[in-house]
């Protein structure tokens, strides 16, 4: 299967715009322009994820599984992750109820996270989520705002 520009090495026929370069760089040797505009899309993918990786960051979780203080969630979001080390269930809950917040297994599925309430109290409200597999999971916050509690720890 053919990726690149066809029998013409010419930018304005390609068919990956991100990848258009100068004709005359390759002097109408279409291997070699196929080689390396993989290799660039290569580099440019390693470091697109790298660059997610580095903004991932662990929960500021203390020595009970829960956050010692609230956590200020800036403007735009951010990814936090915790490790689970045993697959025998642990619950994740956490306040104020967000029903854009996403929890991902350690396979990059979706969690499924519910609502709980405290009595008859249709105000408040917690999110909670059971933690099935060893791994690490990652929550994302797409939202700026405070997290008032977080707790990860055995759910009975």
């Amino acid at each position: 299967m053919m990726y690149g520009c066809g029998n013409q090495i010419a930018p304005f026929q390609c068919q990956i715009p991100l990848l258009w370069m100068p004709y005359f760089l390759f002097e109408n040797n279409e291997g070699y322009f196929v080689k390396s505009s993989k290799i660039i899309l290569l580099l440019a993918l390693g470091w697109c994820s790298s660059a997610y990786a580095s903004a991932t960051q662990k929960l500021p979780l203390d020595e009970t599984g829960c956050l010692s203080k609230p956590l200020q969630i800036k403007r735009g979001g951010a990814v936090y992750y915790f490790d689970s080390p045993t697959d025998t269930g642990l619950l994740l809950s956490f306040e104020p109820i967000s029903p854009d917040v996403v929890v991902k297994n350690p396979k990059g599925k979706k969690v499924a996270l519910e609502v709980g309430r405290i009595g008859g109290n249709d105000e408040g409200g917690f999110s909670f989520a059971e933690i099935m597999d060893k791994g690490r999971y990652t929550i994302h916050f797409p939202r700026a705002g405070k997290i008032e509690s977080l707790c990860i720890n055995g759910g009975s």
